[in-house]
């Protein structure tokens, strides 16, 4: 089933991916995380939504041949999302500040402290290790090794801002150049 046919008329506009992304999802599967792609969504407002192209549970891949010819076909300019608990990463999710907004019905929606904010409140430091940018503006998500014999769990919200994520997760343009 093709993003298109899972995704309202109302998601917004298809982002296209960075011209890298298939070299990117190839590299990622060579190195053992399964990846799939993904559509990003933007509305009117600038919000964006991920929409999955496949079934990711189940056709999450590692395997390069797949991987070289989705993105050469069928999901040419769609955005890379990685099977986390399968790649045996965890993923800490820190997003930006969202300023105040009012909806077009007159509904406030109050600011959002970006994730770094209540990390720092808490006197905690996020440990070093690979990062790059989310596909929201300020965003950054953290990649750890997963701790061996232990179940995680998804934990949104843990601080407001910040979400550990261990299903899938979706990489806007991790590579040798980032931090």
């Amino acid at each position: 089933m093709t993003s298109a046919a899972r995704a309202p008329r109302n998601r917004g506009k298809k982002v296209p991916a960075p011209k890298d992304t298939p070299a990117i999802a190839e590299s990622l599967a060579a190195i053992g995380w399964p990846v799939f792609p993904v559509s990003i969504y933007e509305d009117a407002a600038g919000i964006r939504s991920k929409v999955p192209a496949v079934k990711w549970k189940d056709e999450a891949t590692t395997d390069v041949d797949v991987v070289r010819a989705w993105w050469k076909g069928e999901h040419r300019g769609r955005w890379i999302g990685v099977y986390a608990g399968k790649a045996g990463i965890v993923v800490l999710d820190v997003d930006p500040a969202k300023p105040e907004s009012v909806s077009a019905t007159g509904e406030v929606f109050p600011r959002k402290m970006s994730g770094d904010e209540p990390i720092k409140a808490a006197g905690l430091e996020v440990p070093p290790t690979f990062s790059y940018p989310t596909h929201r503006k300020g965003g950054r998500h953290h990649v750890y090794a997963a701790p061996a014999g232990i179940d995680l769990t998804i934990a949104k919200e843990l601080l407001e801002g910040v979400d550990v994520v261990v299903e899938a997760e979706t990489c806007q343009r991790p590579h040798s150049g980032q931090r």
